[in-house]
């Protein structure tokens, strides 16, 4: 897996306010992944090598989130 493009994603993510938790509507994810391709073909990334970072990446986000925002300890 290229580290280019899965840093790549994570700063896209991140640039385009997309890891605040908030939810999105089907059109704006629509425009999201336009803008995604349009944006890693002007570096040099290939649709190719998203689809393939993809899964790697999201479990990058899940492992990152769940660090930042742990859930309260139960009381006993």
């Amino acid at each position: 897996m290229s580290e280019h493009v899965i840093k790549f994603l994570y700063l896209w993510l991140e640039k385009n306010d997309l890891l605040d938790g908030r939810k999105i509507d089907d059109d704006e994810i629509s425009d999201c992944a336009g803008r995604l391709f349009v944006d890693a073909e002007a570096v040099g990334i290939s649709e190719g090598d998203i689809t393939r970072s993809w899964d790697e990446l999201h479990r990058h986000l899940v492992e990152i989130i769940g660090r930042r925002h742990r859930a309260p300890a139960a009381k006993q």
